[in-house]
């Protein structure tokens, strides 16, 4: 399994950056992680935002693209490691987070899977946190390991 993380702006110093790598520290053969820059731009559907996503997406030939909104699908634990699994040969799995303002419409309107962390706005700083968690809960998921208790 292969996962491409990418994200807008940079994850900085503080705790939400120390909790995602304690993560990405327990899958890191598995994960990647791209962040596109956000400085000068008018908003989520800058065109050169947009641009940017599709230059870092273009780099995995085969992908499936799963997109963080808060309008997305609210799957459990267990659905999102069979999304991951049913995914896992025969494509790179890209997880997109947006910035501040979200995704531009184009890219998660072309993406394959919509999530949500829930009905609520997350930061997208935390989200990234979020992510990772999730990522590292659905690999135990899918080998049977027991760090998800359900």
């Amino acid at each position: 399994m292969k996962i491409h993380i990418i994200a807008v702006g940079r994850l900085r110093k503080g705790p939400e950056r120390e909790l995602f790598m304690r993560y990405q520290e327990r899958v890191k053969s598995l994960v990647s992680v791209s962040e596109i820059e956000d400085r000068g731009l008018s908003g989520r559907n800058d065109p050169a935002l947009v641009k940017r996503f599709r230059e870092v997406m273009a780099r995995d030939r085969d992908r499936y693209v799963i997109a963080l909104d808060e309008a997305g699908k609210t799957p459990t634990s267990p659905a999102f490691a069979e999304i991951l699994g049913r995914h896992s040969d025969s494509a790179v799995i890209q997880v997109l987070i947006g910035g501040a303002d979200g995704l531009p419409n184009d890219i998660r309107a072309s993406s394959h899977n919509v999530i949500a962390f829930g009905a609520m706005t997350w930061p997208h700083m935390l989200a990234r946190a979020m992510v990772m968690e999730q990522i590292y809960r659905a690999h135990t998921i899918l080998m049977k390991h027991p760090y998800h208790r359900h």
